[in-house]
């Protein structure tokens, strides 16, 4: 249960961990990224070569405007996420995660494209590379985004060169939402395969998946890999939007590059609900001063300067249930604390 709890008078930013091209220099990265260590706040572009980084389960992970994070395929990256600790990478305004990391309480909120993007494995081989359990919200903006390919929020390369063997990879437990862009760029070497599973893909505003083709050792682009991508949910019952779904209300599918008969992605069956951790149930405790009686005597969450408002609005939207996992706890502050928690 996360109980958040405030005092009254203004909010002060957590402390945060900087990722920055200062910080995380170009060249060699070994580094384990906690939980208990975080929030970690992107800034600028990052681009990490060489060494491994490993992101324990339920860290938080937020970018601030325009930043990008890119991990070569040369890193040894495991995001390891689990179903009660989700890792997030999410927009700095995003207060749902991590909590208030810019200290501004509610005057800001999070909206898709608030920053770039994070890609993963582009390059070269995928040396080791393992990701499950990430949620990826409110990126895919075009600012500070690499050039020459669509705007996306997330991107897992898995290229293949003359000499490489072909391997068949999988994907599975991974939620893009909110994103500007394109939801989840995948690049996909001619020789490879992907099982894509468990996933889900919602509130994007292009594409929520789109399969490339991975240039060869010569420079032409060879077919894309094969990609299963059953067993996701797309953000509606009907499945995801496709030439091959034409009564599809989800997030879209890109039909690929030339005739869709030829190396189709396999999107059907389809799951028919939202696939997603379950939160921890949320209770917001206002400060002093920060419960009200309304005209009927009831006590409520402050009915004068409405600045839980949007903080109750955000959990909503992002998959909290009011009186089901997210409550609100006002109180009279005047009385005992020893009255008040027999309440």
């Amino acid at each position: 249960v996360f109980l958040l709890a405030f005092v009254s008078g203004p909010s002060s930013a957590f402390a945060t961990v900087d990722v920055s091209p200062a910080t995380f220099p170009r060249n060699i990265v070994n580094a384990v990224w906690t939980k208990a260590g975080g929030p970690y706040v992107v800034h600028d572009k990052v681009y990490l070569r060489n060494g491994t980084l490993t992101i324990e389960p339920g860290t938080v992970v937020k970018f601030a405007e325009d930043s990008w994070l890119s991990v070569h395929a040369d890193v040894g990256l495991s995001i390891n996420g689990t179903a009660e600790d989700p890792i997030y990478f999410t927009s700095l305004k995003d207060d749902t995660a991590g909590g208030d990391t810019n200290g501004d309480a509610s005057a800001t909120m999070p909206a898709p494209g608030d920053w770039a993007s994070a890609s993963f494995g582009g390059g070269s081989v995928n040396d080791s590379l393992h990701v499950e359990h990430l949620k990826v919200r409110f990126g895919g903006g075009t600012t500070g985004a690499p050039t020459g390919i669509p705007a996306y929020a997330l991107s897992i390369a898995y290229p293949w060169y003359v000499g490489v063997r072909a391997t068949s990879y999988t994907l599975s437990n991974v939620e893009v939402a909110e994103s500007a862009g394109v939801g989840l760029y995948l690049p996909i070497g001619e020789s490879h395969s992907l099982r894509l599973s468990q996933s889900s893909f919602h509130d994007n505003a292009s594409y929520a998946l789109e399969r490339v083709r991975v240039p060869n050792w010569m420079g032409f682009n060879d077919l894309a890999g094969a990609l299963d991508a059953r067993d996701n949910w797309w953000g509606d019952e009907s499945g995801p939007k496709h030439p091959l779904n034409p009564s599809g209300s989800g997030d879209a599918i890109h039909p690929g590059y030339g005739s869709i008969t030829v190396n189709p992605i396999a999107f059907s069956p389809w799951l028919t609900e939202f696939k997603g951790d379950d939160p921890y149930p949320v209770i917001i405790i206002p400060g002093i001063l920060g419960s009200a009686q309304d005209e009927n005597g009831t006590w409520v969450l402050d009915p004068i300067t409405h600045i839980y408002d949007n903080l109750y609005e955000t959990l909503d939207a992002n998959g909290y249930t009011p009186e089901v996992d997210l409550f609100a706890f006002p109180y009279d502050w005047r009385k005992s604390n020893v009255e008040t928690a027999l309440l």
